[in-house]
C-alpha cells in the first residue's frame, strides 16, 4: 500500500549526501514514526520509520537486509546448525523413530518433531536443521590497517541446540552499506558448545560477548537425589533437542549423565576476532566465562567506563540481578561476582515499584577454578554435592512464612521456596553453577521476573533494563512462584504488558536505585479490536510498549531504543524512547509472529551508524517464508561539523508533514512555561517550530484593553471582588460566595473584569485587495458574560509574524448579549463561527412551574455574573425574569468583517443563528464540501449530536436541523463503543421565525411548560431506568433523570429549537453524548472526528441517576475518564454514517504511566502521559493527513496539544501550556500569504506561572509553505450574515411589516383558533 502524501521513496533521493540537509543543532536526533501495521498486507512486512533527524541532519531511513537463513555464501549456508564436530543435523522432522522422542507423550512428541523452521526441508538443505532464531548480532571493527572497511558480525541463532557463526562483511564507503563477504564458525566444542544463545552485547574493548539462555534441562531436576527428578531421557521433553551437537538425543539418561551436564550451559560467552595478520583467516577465539555465574542470560553487559563492572541478567522467574567486577579491566576471566538486594521504597502491590540497592558479594572465582569444580564425564558436580535439602514445616500463611530445622535457611526458588544447607567449603561451586539460588540463600533478591535487555547512557549516569512482563516472583506474596517471606523483596502491581526500568549508577558505577521508566499498558481502550483499525491479538496498547526485552541506548543522542518480544501486539515492534522529552516512537515493525532480537545501537563506523535488528521465527506464510534475518535500521550517514543554519531547509523528494516531540514538563520550571515542538517538518520542509503569542490579557494597543470585557452599553463591569454588597450575592450560601473571587485577579487593580477565558481564535483573510497581509481575529472569550473581541493583525511578509494594531468589539447586544462562548470554526465562506456553551441558568428551573425551580436570584449561584452584561445581577428573580430569560443564550453565533473598503473601519456584522438550535453548544462546523451541512456538538451530560442542512449554502438563517440517533454495534459496557447512524429530522426553521418564538403575545417570554406537558413517572422493575407514563406522555432522557413529557399542540418549531437536546430524545433520537467536544473534517479521507472529554455518566449503560431510562438507552460504553476521540465516515450527502473510537486516553486504573508512579511523573497525571487525556479540540490539518487533538484536563499536570497521525497512527506531543492553564481554540490555518499557523490559546493559567493569570491568544508557527505563497485575500464578496443584516435594517428603516414583527401576532392568533 502506497502511504498517503507523507514521504517519497528512498529511490527519489539523489544520493544519500545531498538527502542529509541540517535545521537542528547538531546534537539532536529524532525519528519519524513507523506506521502501526493495520492492513494484513503491512502485517506481512518490516515497516521502519522513514526518516531520521540523526545530530542535526535530516536522511531518509529503511530496514535493510543483510543476510536471510539458508543464504549461501562461497557455499556455506547462513544459520546451518553444526555439531561440535562441524557435521550437520538433523532437521527434527526426521527424528520419528529416535527413542527418546517416542517415548514422550503424544503432545509433547508432536512439538518436539516440528521444532525445527521448515526452511531447513527444503531440496536445498537436504532435510537438515537450518535456524531462523538469528538474535543478538555484534558488529566489531576491524583490526587490519590494510582494509579498514572490513567490519566482523557475529551473529548468535538462538536455538537447541544454538551456533554463533562470524560474518566476513565489506562494508561500502560511499553508501555504508553491508555486505556478506564469507561465513565462519566461532567453535566452542571446548566447553560443550552452545544452547539458546540469546541477546548479547558489544565489549568496550571490541569483542562480542553473549550468553545461553533457555533449552537446557533443569539442574535440580537432573541430581536424582531431589524430588521430582528426571527419570528418562522423554522427560527432557523438547530439550532433548538440545543435546543434538553432542549427538545424544537418542541416549538413555544414564547414558547421558555420564558424559554431560545442565551445568556446562547458560554461561556467559565471548568471541573476539583477530585480523591483523590477514582478513580471510582471521583467528576467532571462543569462550565461555564461568567466572560470572551462570543463569537463564539474557545478556552481559560491560559498561564503558572505570571502574568497570559488568552487569548481567536473568531471563527467568525469581531471577536475580548480577553484577561481576572483574580482576582486570577488559578482561572477565576472574573477578567477583556480586546480586542484587532490593529495598522496595514504593507501596506494595501498586504500580511497577521503585527500588533502593545494594550488593550482596558471591565471593570472587576464575573460569577455569569453576571449570574445574565442575567436575569430568562420569563424575559432573550435582545440586545435592553444594545443597542439603531439608523439610518445610507450613507457617500461618502455608507455603509463604514455611520455617525450616535449624542450620537450614528459606531460600526463593522457583515454583516454589526450599529450605536449604550449603554443604562446607561448596561456596564458590554454589554461588557459580546455582547462581540465582545461591543469591537468594545469602539474602540477595530474587525474584525478578523475565528480566531481559540491560544498557547504560554515558551521559546520564544510568543503566535500563526491561522487566517482559510484571508478574509471578515478582508479585507480593505469590508462594506458588516462589516467594517465601524470608526473600519477598519485590511486591508489585501486575502487569503482563512489562516495563522498563532505569537505574542511576553511584561513583563505583553501581546501581544504586531504580524506578520505572516507561510501562506497557495492558488492556486498555487502545487494545484487541476496540477501535476498529487494532486487532484483536493487540493485548496491549498500540501506543505504548508490550513485553519490552532489548534495550539500547543511543550514546550521544539521549535516546533508549526498546525491542519487543511479544504476542500482546500483533506486530512486535522497537520504540525509540526520548529522554528528554519522554517521547515514544514507534521506529520499526517486523512481519507477522516474527520476534525483534538483537537491538544495538553501533555509532559511527567509517563515518556510518546502524541500529541492528534482526527478524526471528517469522510467521511461515509471511514474505521471509519462515526465514529469520540479519538486518538493521540504516545506512546512517554521520554528519560532519556543520554550522546551525538559521533558514528552513528543504528536504529533497519529501512532500509529507511531521513534528518533533514536545517535552512532557517533568520540572516546575517546565511547568510554568509553554513549550512546543522543536521541529517540524511541513510539506517536506524542515523547519523549527516555537509557540508565538499574538496578545495577552490586559495588554493594551491603542488605549483599548484586550480581554476588558464590556456590557451591552459597553461600558466596562465591574470585577467580581466588587460585589460583596450586592444583595443577590450577599444572600448566596457559603460556597456561593466563591462567585466573589471568580474573576481573574489581572482586573482587580482598575477594578473591571479582564478575562483570562481566551478561547475559539478565527483568522480571517482580508477583502481588501489594498492590503493582503492584514489579517482579522476573532476573539472568544470565554466567561460570564462573555465578549467577542476582533484584532486587527499585521502579518510581517519575510516571517509570518502576527502583530495586533487594533482593537475592535463584535456587538450582540442586539441579541442579548454572549455568555460563555467556547470553541469554534472558521467558515468555509471566511466567516467566523462560534457558539455559548455555560453560564447560563437552567432553563428548566426557570420555570416556575416545574418542580425544584429557582425561587431567588442567589439560588442561580455563580451563573448570576453572567448577567452583568444586562446589569441584571442584582435584581430579584421576578424581575429578570421580566427582561430576561435563558432562552437568549447557548446559540450558534457568527461574525463576519468587511474590509473591503476601509480596514481602519471595518464593518463587523455579529448574529445569532436561532434555526440551528439551543445546545451547551461547543462549537458549530460547516464542510466544506456540497451537499453543505453543519454539525453542532453540545457539551453536557445526556447531550445530542446535531446537523443542520441550510437552506442555501454559506447562510445559516435558516434551514431543516437533524439529531442523531445510533444503533450500538459493539457490547454494551466494553471499550468506547462503535455505532451506526442515523438522523432524525428535527424540522426547518428560521433564524426570525424562532427569535418571534421567544416573544408571547403578552410579552412574556417562552417557558418550558409552554412547550411541554410534564407527567407522572410510575416505577417499572428497574425503579428509574424502565418507569412507565400515562397515556399521550414518553418516557424521555433528560439531564439528572429521564422525564414523562408530552408535547403541546403546535410547539415543535418551538420545542426544537429552544429545548433541542430534550425535544431530539423525545422524538426518539440519541440524547446520551456526555461533554461532546470539538468536531473537524477530514476532506481527503471524507470523515469527521470529533472528541468525548470523558466517557461516562449518561454514555454509561442503564445509569438512570444521569438520565438513562431504557426507551432512549442507545449508549452504553465502558467507563473511561480520560476520554476518546472517534472517527465518523461521511455518506455523499456528507451525513455521518457510522462512528467508532480512532484513540483513547487511558486512565490510572489501566495503565502504570500516572501519578507518581513512574518517579518522573506527577500526581496529577490520572492518565497515562504518553496519550491523550479528555480531548477537547480537535483540528484536521487537511493536506497533511494529521488530526490535532486539545486537551480540557486536570488528569495531566500540564494541558498538551497532539498530533495524531492517520496513517501511521503516530501520536506526538506538540505543545504543552503553563500549569492550571487550559489549552483551547486548536485550529490549523493554511497557507496565509504563505504561511501557516497553529492556533493555541492559554486560558486561565495559574495565577503564580510566568503568565500571572493572563491568558493568551497564540500559535505554534509561523510555518514556512514551500512553493508559492497563497494570496490571503477573500474575494467571495458580501456574505449572507451582512445580506440578511442589511435587509433587515433597510425593512426598519423603511418601516415596513416584517417577518420578524408580524410572527407574534400570527402565533397568537393560531393558539386563539385552537383553544
Amino acid at each position: 500500500m502506497l502511504r498517503y502524501k507523507i514521504i517519497a521513496f528512498l529511490a527519489l533521493f539523489v544520493g544519500l549526501a545531498a538527502a542529509q540537509q541540517k535545521v537542528m543543532p547538531s546534537t539532536y536526533t529524532a525519528f519519524t514514526e513507523s506506521p502501526y501495521p493495520e492492513t494484513s498486507a503491512n502485517q506481512q512486512k518490516n515497516l521502519a520509520s522513514d526518516y531520521i533527524i540523526y545530530k542535526g541532519s535530516m536522511q531518509p531511513l529503511k530496514y535493510t537486509e543483510l543476510i536471510r537463513s539458508g543464504e549461501k555464501v562461497g557455499g556455506v549456508t547462513f544459520a546451518q546448525i553444526k555439531t561440535t564436530a562441524g557435521a550437520t543435523i538433523p532437521h527434527s522432522s526426521t527424528l520419528t523413530s529416535v527413542a527418546t522422542i517416542t517415548g514422550m507423550s503424544a503432545d509433547s512428541k508432536s512439538a518436539t518433531l516440528a521444532y525445527d523452521a521448515a526452511i531447513g526441508k527444503e531440496a536445498a538443505h537436504s532435510n537438515t536443521k537450518v535456524s531462523n532464531m538469528e538474535d543478538f548480532v555484534s558488529l566489531l571493527k576491524t583490526r587490519n590497517t590494510a582494509s579498514p572497511n572490513t567490519v566482523w558480525a557475529v551473529v548468535h541463532l538462538e536455538d537447541r541446540p544454538a551456533n554463533i557463526q562470524v560474518l566476513e562483511l565489506e562494508q561500502a564507503a560511499a553508501t555504508g552499506i553491508l555486505t556478506v563477504k564469507k561465513i565462519h564458525k566461532a567453535d566452542f566444542s571446548a566447553d560443550g558448545g552452545l544452547i539458546a544463545t540469546c541477546a548479547g552485547s558489544v565489549s568496550p574493548w571490541n569483542t562480542h560477548l553473549g550468553g545461553e539462555e533457555w533449552g537446557v534441562p533443569s539442574s535440580l531436576k537432573w541430581d536424582s537425589a531431589v524430588t521430582g527428578a528426571y527419570t528418562s531421557t522423554s522427560d527432557l521433553g523438547g530439550d532433548v533437542l538440545s543435546l543434538r551437537h553432542l549427538g545424544l538425543h537418542d541416549d538413555d539418561l544414564a547414558t547421558i549423565k555420564n558424559s554431560w551436564t545442565p551445568y556446562m550451559h547458560r554461561w556467559v560467552n565471548e568471541v573476539s576476532i583477530d585480523d591483523s595478520s590477514s582478513v580471510s583467516s582471521p583467528t576467532i577465539t571462543a569462550t565461555k566465562h564461568y567466572s560470572m555465574g551462570r543463569y537463564s542470560i539474557e545478556l552481559p553487559y560491560c559498561v564503558g567506563d572505570f571502574p568497570q563492572v559488568c552487569y548481567i541478567t536473568d531471563d527467568s522467574n525469581t531471577g536475580v540481578a548480577a553484577m561481576f567486577v572483574p580482576d582486570k579491566a577488559n578482561d572477565l576471566s576472574s573477578g567477583e561476582l556480586f546480586a542484587m538486594k532490593v529495598t522496595q521504597t514504593s507501596t506494595k502491590g501498586v504500580g511497577a515499584g521503585k527500588f533502593d540497592v545494594e550488593w550482596v558479594s558471591l565471593g570472587k572465582a576464575s573460569d577455569s577454578q569453576v571449570k574445574t569444580l565442575m567436575g569430568t564425564a562420569g563424575s559432573y558436580i550435582k545440586f545435592t554435592d553444594m545443597f542439603e535439602i531439608g523439610t518445610k514445616t507450613a507457617g500461618p500463611n502455608g507455603d509463604y512464612d514455611f520455617t525450616c530445622a535449624s542450620g537450614f535457611k528459606a531460600t526463593v526458588v522457583d515454583g516454589g521456596a526450599m529450605c536449604l544447607k550449603l554443604k562446607t567449603g561448596m561456596e564458590i561451586a554454589a554461588s557459580r553453577f546455582e547462581t540465582r539460588i545461591y543469591a537468594a540463600y545469602v539474602g540477595a533478591s530474587a525474584q525478578w521476573r523475565k528480566l531481559e535487555g540491560i544498557t547504560w547512557s554515558k551521559n546520564r549516569k544510568e543503566m535500563y533494563f526491561a522487566i517482559s512482563s510484571n508478574e509471578a516472583s515478582m508479585e507480593h506474596k505469590l508462594d506458588s512462584k516462589g516467594d517465601h517471606a524470608e526473600g519477598d523483596h519485590i511486591g508489585i502491581e501486575k502487569n503482563t504488558c512489562g516495563c522498563v526500568y532505569r537505574a542511576p549508577l553511584d561513583a563505583n558505577n553501581r546501581i544504586k536505585s531504580i524506578s520505572p521508566l516507561v510501562c506497557g499498558v495492558p488492556t486498555s481502550f487502545n487494545t484487541e479490536d476496540k477501535l476498529g483499525h487494532t486487532d484483536g491479538d493487540d493485548k496491549c496498547d498500540i501506543h505504548n510498549i508490550a513485553n519490552p526485552d532489548n534495550v539500547a541506548f543511543m550514546n550521544g543522542h539521549d535516546i533508549l531504543l526498546i525491542g519487543e518480544d511479544t504476542s500482546k501486539h500483533k506486530n512486535n515492534a522497537v520504540w525509540a524512547y526520548h529522554m528528554e522529552t519522554h517521547a515514544l516512537t514507534r521506529i520499526n515493525t517486523v512481519v507477522q509472529e516474527a520476534e525483534t532480537t538483537g537491538v544495538w545501537y553501533h555509532e559511527n563506523i567509517n563515518g556510518w551508524s546502524y541500529i541492528m535488528n534482526q527478524v526471528q521465527h517469522p510467521d511461515e506464510a509471511s514474505t521471509y517464508g519462515g526465514a529469520g534475518t540479519v538486518g538493521y535500521l540504516g545506512p546512517i550517514k554521520v554528519p560532519g561539523v556543520e554550522a546551525e543554519p538559521t533558514q528552513p531547509v528543504a528536504i529533497t523528494g519529501a512532500t509529507g508533514t511531521f513534528f518533533g516531540e514536545s517535552p512532557y514538563p517533568e520540572t516546575s520550571a517546565a511547568q510554568q512555561s509553554n513549550m512546543a515542538s522543536p521541529w517540524i517538518v511541513y510539506k517536506g520542509l524542515f523547519q523549527k517550530l516555537q509557540y508565538t503569542e499574538i496578545i495577552r490579557s490586559g495588554q493594551k494597543v491603542g488605549g483599548v484593553t484586550f480581554a476588558e470585557l464590556l456590557d451591552d452599553s459597553g461600558k466596562t463591569m465591574p470585577h467580581s471582588s466588587e460585589l460583596g454588597s450586592v444583595a443577590t450575592i450577599t444572600g448566596m450560601s457559603d460556597s456561593g460566595k466563591s462567585t466573589l473571587a471568580y474573576d481573574a485577579a489581572i482586573g482587580k487593580a482598575s477594578k473591571t473584569k479582564i478575562s483570562n477565558m481566551e478561547d475559539f481564535v478565527s483568522i480571517l483573510k482580508t477583502r481588501n485587495k489594498a492590503t493582503p497581509n492584514t489579517l482579522w481575529a476573532a476573539v472568544h472569550l470565554e466567561d460570564r458574560p462573555a465578549n467577542i473581541q476582533v484584532l486587527r493583525l499585521k502579518q510581517n511578509p519575510g516571517t509570518g509574524i502576527l502583530t495586533p494594531d487594533k482593537i475592535f468589539h463584535a456587538d450582540f447586544s442586539a441579541d442579548s448579549g454572549l455568555i460563555a462562548t467556547c470553541a469554534g470554526s472558521v467558515s468555509p465562506w471566511n466567516t467566523h463561527l462560534g457558539g455559548e456553551e455555560w453560564g447560563v441558568p437552567s432553563s428548566l428551573k426557570w420555570d416556575s412551574a416545574v418542580t425544584g425551580a429557582y425561587t431567588k436570584t442567589s439560588d442561580l449561584g455563580g451563573d448570576v455574573l453572567s448577567l452583568r452584561h444586562l446589569s441584571l445581577h442584582d435584581d430579584d428573580l421576578a424581575k429578570i425574569k421580566k427582561s430576561w430569560t435563558p432562552y437568549m443564550h447557548r446559540w450558534v453565533n457568527e461574525v463576519s468583517i468587511d474590509d473591503s473598503k476601509s480596514a481602519d473601519e471595518p464593518v463587523i456584522t455579529a448574529t445569532k443563528h436561532y434555526s440551528m438550535g439551543r445546545y451547551s453548544i461547543e462549537l458549530p462546523y460547516c464542510v466544506d464540501a456540497t451537499p453543505q451541512v453543519c454539525y453542532i456538538t453540545d457539551d453536557s451530560n445526556t447531550g445530542v449530536a446535531a446537523m443542520f442542512v441550510p437552506d442555501k449554502a454559506n447562510d445559516l438563517s435558516s434551514g431543516e436541523l437533524f439529531a442523531m440517533k445510533v444503533t450500538q454495534t459493539s457490547a454494551k459496557g466494553v471499550g468506547a463503543g462503535k455505532f451506526d447512524v442515523e438522523w432524525v429530522s428535527l424540522g426547518k426553521a428560521s433564524n426570525a421565525q424562532v427569535k418571534a418564538l421567544m416573544t408571547k403575545a403578552d410579552g412574556s417570554y417562552i417557558k418550558f411548560t409552554d412547550m411541554f406537558e410534564i407527567g407522572t413517572k410510575t416505577a417499572g422493575p428497574n425503579g428509574d431506568y424502565d418507569f412507565t407514563c400515562a397515556s399521550g406522555f414518553k418516557a424521555t432522557v433528560v439531564d439528572g433523570g429521564a422525564m414523562c413529557l408530552k408535547l403541546k399542540t403546535g410547539m415543535e418549531i418551538a420545542a426544537s429549537r429552544f429545548e433541542t437536546r430534550i425535544y431530539a430524545a423525545y422524538v426518539g433520537a440519541s440524547s446520551q453524548w456526555r461533554k461532546l467536544e470539538g468536531i473537524t473534517w477530514s476532506e481527503n479521507r471524507k470523515e469527521m472526528y470529533f472528541a468525548i472529554s470523558s466517557n461516562e455518566a449518561s454514555m454509561e449503560h442503564k445509569l438512570d441517576s444521569k438520565g438513562d431510562h431504557a426507551e432512549g438507552d442507545h449508549i452504553g460504553i465502558e467507563k473511561n475518564t480520560c476520554g476518546c476521540v472517534y472517527r465518523a465516515p461521511l455518506d455523499a450527502n456528507n451525513r455521518i454514517k457510522s462512528i467508532s473510537p480512532l484513540i483513547c486516553g487511558v486512565p490510572k486504573d489501566k495503565s502504570f504511566n500516572t501519578e507518581d508512579k513512574l518517579g518522573h511523573t506527577d500526581g496529577d497525571d490520572d492518565c497515562d502521559i504518553h496519550n491523550i487525556a479528555n480531548p477537547d479540540n480537535v483540528a484536521f490539518m487537511n493536506g497533511h493527513d494529521i488530526l490535532l487533538i486539545g486537551e480540557d484536563t486536570s488528569k495531566h499536570k500540564n494541558n498538551a496539544v497532539w498530533a495524531y497521525h492517520m496513517e501511521t497512527h503516530g501520536l506526538t506531543r506538540i505543545s504543552t501550556v503553563v500549569q492550571e492553564a487550559e489549552t483551547t481554540g486548536v485550529w490549523y490555518h493554511e497557507n496565509i500569504n504563505g504561511w501557516s499557523y497553529i492556533m493555541n490559546q492559554v486560558q486561565h493559567p495559574d495565577e503564580a506561572s510566568t503568565y500571572g493569570g493572563a491568558g493568551t491568544v497564540g500559535y505554534l508557527g509561523p510555518i514556512k509553505v514551500p512553493g508559492t505563497a497563497a494570496v490571503g485575500v477573500d474575494n467571495g464578496g458580501k456574505k449572507a450574515i451582512e445580506l440578511n443584516a442589511e435587509a433587515a435594517k433597510a425593512a426598519a428603516v423603511s418601516g415596513a411589516v416584517s417577518f420578524v414583527t408580524i410572527v407574534p401576532a400570527i402565533f397568537a392568533a393560531v393558539l386563539a383558533l385552537m383553544m
